[in-house]
């Protein structure tokens, strides 16, 4: 692990404001175009307690818990940042709660006891309880006069925010991303950042970008809301607009949130209002909650609209299944569905309790030639090696920061299209079986880099060697591109093992304990490898 210098977090912090400066000027409000101007002229040290403090948990500080071997005069540098409104130290501005849990229980009845008001009885009370006697005790008066250091606040913090979304795009991804990239855990593909692209390009999407993060906030920060809270959330929600391309599935999918609450509480009505404007992930739970409502010729004739333009495999099987559940109950005509049954064998094993059902099978499978427990760990990881240059070629709005694992818009319907890929078995039997080479450089010059899908310690040599060896590229293609075609829905559910016989061939399967059924996903992988003649069955373990 590499060793960062004293001052890592201002140089990490001085390249995300830099860059964002220099990218999005023409976004940044008076306010924000200052803090960097100011921020610049500020003391050294100043800078770094700044930044210290401002990448810390809390908004409150107390001075004398601020101790950093780098930043000297600690006790006369926040004076500097008090005066050009970076910090503020008057105890004027913050309530008794807001104070309470920066000192101890032993602290603060060391201060009582400058009150003379500590008892023996205090001392015995818990945390909590101690809490509620002193805002009940300074109810009518005044605790700031028991305070004497100084009790820092940090402004500006909102900025920080700001400039954090500008950078990577999202509310998830922070200045720690910087550090683990530093110091050698998460290594991402490199670009060219001059030729980033930006993902804001007014104000005005920006803004409703930062109101949705802290609508999406506190909805997640509350609990146990009325279908008025809910619903009131839900029209927040709806009632934004010009936002990002990549921020609405994240907007849909808050909605999706809200309404299940709604249904959770019993509130159909609203449930069906959320769901409907939670566009491309509700229609299941749509149907679902239509026919709680009693309302099952709507559920039908949305089930009807699925079949006819479903976005993916799993929502068709779905509204399959519930048409004729709902046809059944309207006294209607039902289709019979062909029910797909994989192959099942069993096996005896002698339960260990160190080895789950799944290492266990592959010690006894290893015991008739080489058994690998892989699971979603294998054919998709090879997928991206093999499209990696597509994955990560330069796509507008695709890339804005250097700490990407994946594009913005790799789950977007277009993402092949807009990289001039053909979904169809011919073009891919023809890149895989011309791209061998491409894959092993990809293999060798990429290791241990972020990319979709792909966990390193699975992909080594002697099992891939084994892959190629035993399946064809033809029957590769068609496993790519079946993932291709819905990267979402079909990046898990692959069987946990991979078994090389010590006769030859290869055989795929999924391990089941006792009372384990098979998932959805599961099934349908198994079902597409019966469909190219790839050897996958159910293991069913008997524990002996």
């Amino acid at each position: 692990m590499k060793e960062l210098p004293d001052n890592y977090y201002y140089l990490n912090f001085c390249e995300m404001v830099r860059f964002v400066h220099d990218s999005y000027s023409h976004l940044l409000n008076d306010r924000e175009l200052a803090f960097w101007n100011i921020f610049r002229e500020l003391p050294y040290n100043s800078k770094l307690l700044y930044v210290r403090m401002l990448t810390r948990k809390g908004e409150l500080f107390r001075l004398s818990k601020l101790n950093y071997s780098e930043i000297e005069k600690i006790s006369e540098t926040y004076h500097f940042l008090a005066d050009c409104g970076f910090v503020s130290y008057d105890l004027r501005h913050y309530s008794l709660n807001e104070v309470l849990h920066l000192f101890t229980k032993n602290e603060w009845i060391l201060l009582l006891q400058k009150k003379k008001c500590c008892t023996k009885e205090l001392k015995k009370l818990k945390r909590s309880e101690l809490d509620s006697f002193i805002i009940t005790l300074f109810k009518d008066h005044d605790w700031r006069e028991l305070i004497q250091e100084p009790i820092l606040k940090i402004l500006n913090q909102d900025i920080l925010n700001t400039f954090q979304i500008l950078y990577f795009g999202n509310s998830i991804q922070s200045l720690t991303d910087f550090v683990l990239r530093d110091i050698g855990i998460s290594t991402f593909e490199s670009y060219d950042m001059n030729s980033l692209h930006c993902l804001f390009n007014d104000r005005f999407s920006l803004d409703q970008t930062l109101k949705f993060y802290k609508i999406r906030d506190q909805f997640l920060e509350s609990s146990s809301l009325s279908s008025k809270e809910l619903l009131s959330y839900l029209n927040k929600l709806n009632d934004l607009s010009g936002l990002p391309k990549h921020i609405l599935p994240k907007v849909n999918k808050c909605k999706y949130s809200i309404s299940r609450e709604l249904e959770r509480i019993k509130d159909f009505d609203n449930a069906i209002l959320g769901y409907g404007l939670a566009e491309g992930i509700s229609r299941e739970r749509l149907v679902r909650t239509l026919d709680k409502n009693k309302q099952a010729e709507k559920g039908l004739s949305l089930c009807e609209e699925i079949i006819q333009d479903p976005l993916n495999i799993e929502e068709l099987e779905f509204a399959i299944f519930f048409k004729n559940k709902l046809a059944k109950k309207l006294s209607l005509p039902t289709l019979s569905a062909e029910v797909f049954k994989p192959l099942q064998t069993t096996i005896n094993i002698h339960k260990n309790e160190e080895f789950s059902v799944e290492l266990a099978s592959a010690a006894y499978f290893d015991t008739l030639g080489n058994c690998y427990y892989v699971e979603n760990s294998l054919f998709a990881p090879m997928f991206t090696l093999f499209f990696w240059d597509f994955i990560f070629c330069d796509v507008p709005g695709a890339f804005t920061n250097p700490f990407q694992y994946r594009p913005h818009d790799f789950y977007e319907h277009d993402f092949w299209a807009k990289r001039n890929v053909q979904l169809n078995i011919d073009w891919f039997k023809a890149y895989v079986h011309n791209n061998l080479n491409k894959f092993w450089y990809n293999w060798t010059t990429k290791k241990n880099t972020l990319a979709p899908f792909i966990y390193w310690p699975v992909l080594t040599k002697e099992l891939l060697d084994q892959v190629f060896l035993n399946i064809s590229h033809t029957k590769l293609a068609h496993i790519f591109l079946h993932l291709a075609k819905d990267m979402r829905g079909n990046k898990s559910g692959f069987p946990d093992l991979i078994f090389f016989p010590n006769k030859g061939g290869v055989k795929l399967f999924e391990v089941k304990g006792p009372g384990d059924s098979l998932q959805k996903n599961q099934k349908r992988w198994l079902s597409f490898f019966e469909g190219i003649e790839l050897n996958a069955e159910v293991v069913n373990v008997r524990w002996c």
